[in-house]
């Protein structure tokens, strides 16, 4: 379910900049920072969720890795 929301959410980001085409290609002279903030808040949730299981398992494997080397410190 997570991953199906990150798509969405990255498809919407990306989306975004049909609508500053569509003004550019009208044209008009749309200013990025008006497109910008949407598509950063579709596209960096979107691609968290996305990938969540791999970077869950990045951590896990971090946190493991560091557990080695305290109990070896010991």
């Amino acid at each position: 379910m997570r991953r199906r929301i990150g798509f969405v959410l990255l498809g919407g980001g990306i989306a975004v900049w049909a609508g500053y085409a569509a003004v550019w290609l009208a044209g008009g002279e749309p200013g990025v920072e008006s497109f910008l903030p949407f598509h950063l808040s579709g596209v960096i949730p979107g691609s968290l969720l996305a990938r969540w299981d791999a970077i869950r398992r990045l951590f896990d494997r971090s946190a493991e890795q560091v557990g080695a080397e305290d109990d070896e410190g010991a």
